[in-house]
């Protein structure tokens, strides 16, 4: 389908006729999610375009057209704000009401949901979901405060006594991999941006590190990062990109 915009010009009062291409199927298919959480698809006959089939993700089919309880990561009430694509990534801009009970299992849903449905359009890669123009990940709930349990020695274990839910004692590193470096030209990190709506891959895999070291520290285990953790550390004076940022190499070589 195309879509005929007409565009004024602010110089000399021009007609620009601007063709929009649209990509069409005969019926869509749907993709909600059944009663196990898995994604299902429901093929919708009076459908046939994107925005169309992303409005109809926040209004599952009822049992009786299904045979099968239906729901959706995307709330009732939801609406498409905007649908653009920006290169090669489709850009879905959500109403507020996406936001109700946002966490992560469910922007991971929301994700499923979104990307399968435009996938018989063509339009299934590098897709960014926005909530009224900011990115849909910047909503979630930040991640939760732990306070460290009292470090224990082995001491007891040396007794005879053996202690239970504790690491105390216990060492590990661990690697979020990736991370910015240089390719001989510039500096670049090793996974491009294929994995929205969440962070970049090098970046995100940090964060997943900081969500598992919280943990552990609070129970009591002393961790190492081969990268830096602290997102308020400072820059690496060669590339001003935050530390954070940098392969697990020039993190090593700067705290020797």
């Amino acid at each position: 389908m195309s879509r005929l915009l007409l565009r004024l010009s602010p110089i000399g009062f021009i007609l620009v006729l601007v063709i929009v291409c649209i990509p069409t199927v005969n019926s869509a298919v749907i993709v909600y999610l059944d009663e196990a959480g898995s994604q299902y698809g429901y093929n919708n006959p009076a459908i046939q375009d994107p925005v169309s089939a992303l409005a109809a993700l926040a209004y599952p089919p009822r049992i009786e057209e299904t045979g099968r309880l239906l729901t959706s990561a995307i709330p009732p009430g939801t609406r498409i704000l905007d649908f653009r694509v920006e290169g090669d990534s489709p850009v879905v801009d959500f109403s507020r009401e996406v936001l109700a009970g946002l966490d992560e299992a469910k922007l991971g849903n929301i994700f499923k949901q979104v990307t399968l449905t435009l996938y018989q359009f063509g339009l299934d890669k590098n897709v960014k979901l926005l909530a009224e123009g900011h990115p849909l990940y910047e909503y979630l709930p930040p991640a939760p405060v732990i306070t460290p349990a009292p470090k224990k020695t082995l001491a007891a274990e040396t007794q005879g006594q053996v202690i239970t839910g504790s690491l105390s004692g216990r060492s590990i590193t661990l690697s979020p991999g990736h991370g910015k470096f240089w390719n001989g030209s510039g500096w670049y990190t090793q996974r491009p941006v294929y994995c929205s709506p969440l962070s970049e891959e090098d970046y995100h895999t940090l964060e997943i590190c900081q969500y598992l070291e919280k943990y552990l520290l609070a129970d009591g285990m002393t961790v190492k990062m081969v990268r830096c953790t602290n997102k308020n550390y400072g820059n690496n004076p060669y590339t001003g990109d935050p530390w954070w940022k940098m392969a697990a190499c020039y993190w090593l070589k700067n705290i020797g």
